[in-house]
């Protein structure tokens, strides 16, 4: 049986498809950004996350991901 403080563990991974998600950070911003940059391949500059259009295109890349964490299919 699982201990309850282990299932309340997020991987690097979730929970960086949970902060595309939610835009509540769940991680070191630094982790985060590269993470995305990955996600995104290419760069992004720092301001560009004020903007939507970021935002929009992580969502759009980790979709399937988030519906395995969250059990559901999600509409953007």
């Amino acid at each position: 049986m699982s201990n309850e403080a282990d299932l309340k563990k997020l991987t690097p991974r979730q929970a960086f498809i949970v902060c595309c998600w939610s835009g509540v950070l769940f991680m070191p911003f630094g982790d985060f950004w590269e993470m995305a940059e990955e996600c995104l391949e290419g760069p992004i500059i720092n301001h560009e996350f004020a903007g939507g259009k970021v935002w929009e295109l992580l969502k759009e890349r980790t979709k399937d991901e988030f519906n395995v964490l969250v059990g559901q299919e999600v509409e953007l």
